[in-house]
């Protein structure tokens, strides 16, 4: 990138749900340096992904700056106005908001839309419809403390695969749910088109991690056709949250309980001629992904993992349309 003073590289680590572009740079945005002279300033981010203060300078001669805008949920607080990008020494304060920098137009690119952070909506429609946001513009479903929508794109934006569609719903979910050490639950359905979403992740306790919760429903035309939840921390048998060394309740694999739960709703989807696979999805504490297929299904209760430490989705065939 270039400021005021020449050209700067931008040095990204993992991001805020733990993967390296994971959230397109949510939280990942370590340091910056200066091409002309090897400058470094370190970024400071606090838990949310919001760049809070830089730090120069080396050894005893190192110092913090205190970023001076200040941030919530939705973006800059009222009355404060973000800075826009004109120098180097400048970033923590133009990436304040969620590593994202303000336009010069006042408004945030979020990737396939922009956002405006006073209203805390986005400027142009959900481009899936009402299918994916009941209002159209509103930003992380209006609960931007536990969600992120580093793309603009809702739960209910259209996937190739299942796989895709509850890697996805991973990669949004499992950051909170560390975090707050709760599970949380989301249904995976296919469209009339053929392709695939979920609803937004929920916390919810193990007997409510499948299947819609109370109040939630598909529209016409819409199958489910698997869920996904997390296992939160490593914990004791008497809840207590520890590391993996002490984990007792085998945190990053699926249960007994959640693969007979998976078999279970197999078996009733043939009972009631619906030859749909049913599968299960869990995303864990150590960042892994997995799909369980039932017992009876073709892949003969398969337990598969997919790579978590890229920012691309799982590689899965993309299915035919006639």
């Amino acid at each position: 990138m270039k400021s005021g003073r020449g050209r700067f590289w931008k040095v990204f680590g993992p991001d805020l749900n733990g993967r390296f572009g994971g959230l397109q740079g949510t939280g990942g945005l370590e340091a910056v340096i200066l091409d002309a002279d090897g400058t470094t300033t370190g970024v400071i981010n606090d838990q949310f992904g919001n760049g809070v203060a830089t730090v120069s300078g080396t050894g005893s001669g190192a110092s913090v700056t205190w970023n001076t805008t200040r941030v919530g949920a939705y973006g800059p607080l009222p009355g404060v106005q973000a800075q826009t990008l004109t120098d180097v020494s400048q970033v923590a304060a133009a990436t304040a908001w969620r590593s994202r920098r303000i336009d010069p137009t006042g408004f945030y690119w979020l990737g396939a839309r922009y956002y405006e952070p006073t209203s805390g909506r986005f400027l142009s429609a959900d481009p899936m419809g009402q299918a994916a946001s009941p209002s159209l513009y509103d930003f992380c479903n209006g609960d931007p403390v536990n969600n992120v929508d580093p793309l603009g794109l809702e739960p209910g934006h259209p996937y190739p695969t299942p796989d895709v569609a509850a890697w996805h719903a991973a990669n949004e979910s499992n950051p909170q749910s560390i975090k707050q050490n709760t599970e949380f639950a989301c249904v995976v359905y296919r469209n009339p088109d053929g392709t695939y979403s979920y609803t937004a992740p929920r916390p919810a306790t193990p007997d409510e991690s499948r299947g819609l919760s109370p109040g939630e429903h598909l529209e016409d035309g819409q199958i489910l056709v698997g869920d996904l939840h997390t296992h939160a921390n490593y914990s004791k048998k008497d809840g207590t949250v520890t590391d993996k060394a002490g984990d007792e309740t085998n945190s990053d694999a699926f249960s007994d309980t959640d693969k007979a739960g998976y078999d279970g709703i197999y078996r009733d989807n043939l009972e009631h001629n619906n030859p749909d696979p049913y599968y299960g999805y869990l995303a864990t504490p150590s960042g892994s992904f997995q799909r369980y297929a039932p017992n009876g299904d073709p892949l003969r209760g398969d337990i598969k993992s997919f790579p978590v430490d890229t920012s691309k989705p799982p590689q899965t065939k993309k299915p035919s349309c006639s």
